[in-house]
């Protein structure tokens, strides 16, 4: 009888501890700023990306959903080299075409110096920038 009301008194803790802290839309507001600002760097490189291009970034994923295409990541290629070299390697070997860089995202601005020197300044598109790769 007592293991019984300990497993119900656990099990009474464990559903009202979620109640005590519900707080659904806990940071929305910074959640919906970085949705908009997201959004609108993305509606400026699609109006500048070519229908087809192979497209790159330093964390593909997040453009990718925004852009709706395929975007390749280059973060695991230069993480695995330990060097930008890496990231030169998945952009010759995916046949890359383009890679987008926003000085607002942490892994983008990381790379954005070695853009700037080995690939020229960019072509601006809203808060971002275009990197044309050579053939």
């Amino acid at each position: 009888m007592l293991h019984a009301r300990a497993e119900l008194a656990v099990a009474v803790l464990l559903l009202a501890f979620p109640a005590l802290d519900f707080r659904p839309r806990a940071g929305w507001d910074r959640i919906e700023k970085a949705h908009t600002v997201t959004t609108e760097l993305c509606t400026a490189l699609a109006s500048k990306l070519v229908p087809g291009e192979r497209v790159a970034a330093p964390v593909g994923w997040h453009y990718a959903v925004y852009l709706d295409r395929p975007v390749w990541s280059l973060f695991f290629g230069e993480r695995r080299a330990g060097s930008m070299q890496g990231a030169e390697d998945v952009i010759e070997r995916r046949s890359i075409d383009a890679v987008v860089l926003s000085p607002l995202l942490p892994a983008d601005r990381a790379m954005l110096p070695w853009f700037r020197e080995h690939h020229g300044p960019g072509e601006a598109a809203g808060a971002g920038f275009i990197f044309r790769m050579k053939r």
